[in-house]
């Protein structure tokens, strides 16, 4: 992030909570001190959800974003493409760790959209 510069396009990202020791990004489960200490896999999959919703959103998304986006009310632009992201992130930006996606369901998922876009830009 970054050598990208994301965090200078998103300052308030950076840390988060009252105490400020975390990110937005961070999984709900690397709040615990033990989990922080190993994070496992889905933890980056909470991350990457995340950022999916900055970027479709265009700001750093609140508690009540994740929380819309969780149960399959975040308000996006229309088209199939756009519902299938939504589907997508809602998934990746659950709660539980055992209830998101593994990464190889979620190249699945993502690959399904990329053609969902591919038709809208051809049809």
């Amino acid at each position: 992030l970054r050598r990208k510069g994301l965090w200078s396009k998103y300052p308030d990202a950076r840390l988060g909570g009252e105490d400020g020791k975390y990110s937005v990004c961070d999984a709900p489960e690397l709040l615990s001190a033990a989990a922080a200490a190993a994070p496992l896999p889905p933890a980056d999959v909470y991350s990457a959800g995340v950022i999916g919703l900055m970027l479709l959103l265009g700001r750093i998304p609140t508690g009540r974003d994740v929380k819309a986006a969780r149960e399959g009310r975040l308000r996006t632009f229309a088209g199939r493409p756009f519902r299938l992201l939504s589907t997508i992130l809602s998934k990746m930006v659950c709660e539980e760790p055992e209830d998101r996606p593994s990464a190889a369901v979620l190249v699945k998922e993502l690959e399904v959209c990329v053609s969902a876009v591919r038709e809208a830009q051809e049809g």
